[in-house]
């Protein structure tokens, strides 16, 4: 659906075969959205929403007579923001849309960017009246301290610069890269310059030749990609600087903002195909889009056998196969469990645990003592460890856990974390420690 909605955008505003083929083509080929659409994730149900909202959006600016279009529009929108807080961006999107190009005095344009809003936001209301009701809140965060929010803020730059990186070299360059990793920052910075003065620039020059009702279309898909992309990375931006515990600044979150970058760089080459006279700058413009499809090809191409052979999350067979997930299966119903992988041992294993704290809080201890060497009357796992004989089960990603809390320390970390304490199992991705011996 989102690849087809990408292509026949960009055709009923461009007009331009190669280009919103292109546009299709980069979308069903990505290899940041298939995996994500691999996933049981949120993110292409917000992004076909989305994408749906804004292409009624845009049929109506067309025919504002067919008042039910903007009411579906305003309705897909605000799905799309009930399936991911995010996708608030496509309200913004919307709204600002009708603000800029509805032919009628501001006045009656803030009047129907209001019923547009109400529209949308209705089921997000519904929504949290419900959440209220039954949980006393309507979020499962809370605030940052100012201290954190100034750390998250140095943090945010190098994660986006990772993540914009993966849109243009495989996953394994950017951290290891086969060439001067000077390269892979400018690189990301250059995609993010380049894209946003290849935007401003065709804003700029079209603004005075907006006569014709192609001219128009073109503007208004441009300008609602491009509003799209500001909202969606200042909502996640502020949501990540602002909240706890943070959310993840990877690929998966920010691939609606990925998609709209792909269609309002298709929409751009178009414009730009159709204004250079040089034919040679004509042929080297369809090359290197040509190019990127193919380059994206291979890239999806190499992912999907990769998760063909390897499988996906705790489907795949490190972990149906984990020596230590079976032996968290053998322990008796009353044992308690404090381990790095609450998740995999629910699934898996179809117990609840409590978390390693300084993992699920992301905060670093001031000194590297062994779990539960101290009482700790603020940690329940703590306290389940020392006092109930809970099991301290680990599995081998504990050390990359660690890394983004203690850094070059994280392997020290791992060590001395079960030091001195009584290992009842040892397996090949784990092992499983109690705090009094074991009869």
């Amino acid at each position: 659906g989102v690849t087809w909605l990408a292509g026949a955008l960009s055709y009923k505003a461009g007009r331009s075969l190669f280009f919103s083929s292109v546009a299709a083509a980069l979308t069903a080929a990505s290899p940041v959205l298939i995996p994500v659409y691999s996933w049981a994730m949120s993110e292409p149900l917000a992004i076909l929403l989305g994408t749906g909202g804004l292409a009624l959006m845009l049929g109506w600016l067309e025919r504002p007579g067919r008042k039910g279009l903007l009411a579906l529009s305003a309705l897909a929108a605000g799905l799309a923001f009930l399936t991911r807080y995010s996708g608030v961006a496509w309200l913004a999107a919307g709204a600002c849309t009708l603000l800029l190009f509805l032919e009628k005095p501001w006045h009656g344009r803030l009047g129907w960017a209001a019923a547009y809003l109400g529209i949308a936001l209705a089921p997000m209301l519904v929504w949290l009246g419900i959440d209220l009701a039954h949980t006393s809140t309507v979020a499962s965060r809370s605030m940052e301290t100012a201290a954190g929010m100034a750390q998250r803020a140095a943090h945010l730059l190098p994660q986006l610069r990772d993540v914009v990186l993966f849109w243009a070299v495989p996953d394994s360059w950017v951290s290891n890269p086969p060439y001067p990793a000077l390269l892979n920052t400018l690189l990301a910075a250059g995609i993010a310059a380049g894209l946003t003065v290849w935007a401003g620039s065709y804003f700029l020059r079209t603004e005075k030749r907006n006569g014709s009702e192609q001219n128009g279309a073109q503007r208004r898909l441009a300008a609602a990609l491009g509003i799209f992309c500001l909202a969606y990375l200042l909502v996640t931006a502020l949501v990540y600087i602002t909240t706890f515990p943070p959310i993840t600044i990877a690929s998966r979150m920010l691939s609606p903002l990925h998609a709209a970058a792909l269609w309002l760089a298709a929409l751009l080459g178009g414009w730009t195909h159709g204004q250079v006279r040089w034919r040679g700058w004509k042929a080297v413009l369809v090359l290197v889009f040509a190019l990127a499809v193919g380059w994206y090809g291979w890239r999806s191409a190499r992912i999907v056998r990769q998760n063909y052979e390897s499988g996906l999350g705790y489907l795949a067979p490190a972990w149906q196969q984990s020596q230590t997930m079976q032996a968290v299966k053998q322990l008796t119903s009353g044992t308690l469990i404090v381990t790095n992988e609450q998740t995999a041992v629910l699934f898996l294993a179809g117990r609840s645990a409590f978390p390693l704290a300084e993992i699920y809080l992301n905060e670093p201890r001031a000194d590297f003592s062994a779990y539960g060497a101290a009482p700790d009357e603020g940690d329940a796992g703590v306290s389940a460890f020392r006092e109930e004989g809970a099991a301290l089960v680990l599995f081998d990603t504990l050390e990359e856990q660690l890394v983004p809390i203690y850094g070059e320390f994280a392997k020290e970390r791992a060590e001395t974390l079960v030091r001195g304490l009584h290992s009842a199992f040892e397996g090949d991705d784990g092992a499983i420690y109690y705090f009094h011996p074991q009869r």
